[in-house]
């Protein structure tokens, strides 16, 4: 049995280190899944119950992500446990930006929201039970 984000945007929550200057992924995940990505992931295997839970449409685009990771990424996963995943140091909130920041972080969240505008809702997690195909 198998369950992760189904996919999860990794560019929402991204945070900035202050330590090393290095981008992060949100709660350090480094991939995103889909059913077929699983089913690439364990080729000797077949998908017997596919489930999801919970609801999302969080989506973002590149002009967004840009837009937030030259603002500082202020709105990171800073609260998670997990370390800088370069330089392993603990990732510590945004100092204070300057004023092509925080117009930068603005048109960040409006380019977002346009985007929104298209997404359709999915699962939030997939939860997948596989069975060793016989003979592989």
């Amino acid at each position: 049995m198998i369950g992760v984000p189904y996919k999860q945007d990794i560019r929402i929550g991204s945070t900035t280190c202050y330590t090393c200057g290095k981008k992060n992924p949100p709660w350090g995940h480094f991939n995103s899944f889909d059913e077929l990505r699983i089913a690439e992931l364990f080729k000797g295997c077949k998908i017997e119950t596919l489930s999801f839970v919970g609801s999302t449409s969080d989506q973002t685009n590149l002009l967004s992500a840009t837009l937030m990771d030259y603002a500082g990424n202020p709105y990171g996963t800073y609260h998670q446990e997990e370390p800088c995943v370069h330089c392993g140091n603990p990732l510590l909130p945004p100092p204070e930006r300057n004023l092509s920041q925080r117009v930068a972080t603005k048109l960040a969240l409006y380019t977002r929201q346009f985007t929104q505008l298209f997404t359709r809702p999915r699962g939030n997690w997939m939860h997948i039970v596989l069975r060793k195909i016989e003979g592989s």
